[in-house]
């Protein structure tokens, strides 16, 4: 689940710069070590991205 409130982005497309909305999370996971990491659909590119 996002902890982004719906309505809000996740942040951009590292790709094309588009903005990602929170309803596009794909997954969202807590690594051993660093920040927590999200992955999500650009629906520009078609991709799975990581959001910056």
């Amino acid at each position: 689940m996002s902890t982004a409130p719906d309505g809000t982005t996740l942040g951009r497309c590292p790709l094309c710069r588009v903005a990602i909305p929170a309803e596009q999370l794909v997954i969202e996971y807590s690594p051993e070590t660093g920040w927590p990491q999200m992955l999500a659909s650009c629906r520009r590119c078609d991709e799975v991205v990581g959001p910056v």
